[in-house]
């Protein structure tokens, strides 16, 4: 089935291109901001992703996404027909989930303020559906802890605050 299969494939994923966490997110930095970047570094390990076989198994992957909160941990692919991954998974297999991809108009070179990434909001919490979990956390102290997104790409390593969360109809696009 879809669902045993995208795990099988994350999973197998997970293994061999994760490498660990990054050591030294601070290179470059002044000594002030050092300090900033090495507590948040402690408190929001960056990915350590193995980018390259990652592209050599799928040449559209651009990037690796973490919500720690909802245990999303999945890599990014994109190309410029925005429907393709909606139907086929990260080994280009047809499959009703498909995968998480960027929007084609993002740049994911440089993730700007509206880096746009979609997904299936799976009833199996595979894809988007775990971000349903984002909702059900209703301890305030938790949600302040557990609410960022990790994005690293190719080019960036990144770590965003979740400020706002909307339910919509996939037909309304009010929200934008």
């Amino acid at each position: 089935n879809n669902n045993h299969y995208n795990h099988s494939t994350l999973d197998f994923i997970k293994d061999t291109e994760v490498v660990g966490v990054a050591v030294d997110p601070t290179a470059g930095l002044t000594v002030e901001a050092k300090e900033v970047e090495i507590q948040l570094a402690k408190q929001y390990p960056f990915i350590d992703v193995d980018f390259q076989r990652l592209k050599e198994r799928n040449k559209d992957t651009v990037g690796w996404l973490k919500v720690g909160a909802v245990n999303l941990d999945i890599p990014i692919v994109q190309t410029t027909d925005n429907d393709y991954y909606l139907t086929h998974d990260f080994d280009g297999n047809v499959n009703a989930l498909g995968w998480v991809f960027a929007d084609a108009r993002s740049n994911t070179e440089a993730p700007g303020f509206n880096t746009v990434l979609y997904g299936h909001n799976a009833a199996t919490r595979t894809m988007f559906g775990s971000l349903k979990g984002l909702l059900e956390i209703n301890d305030v102290e938790k949600r302040e802890a557990t609410e960022t997104i990790q994005f690293n790409t190719l080019h960036t390593q990144g770590v965003y605050e979740i400020v706002s969360v909307y339910v919509t109809q996939y037909t309304d696009w009010e929200y934008v």
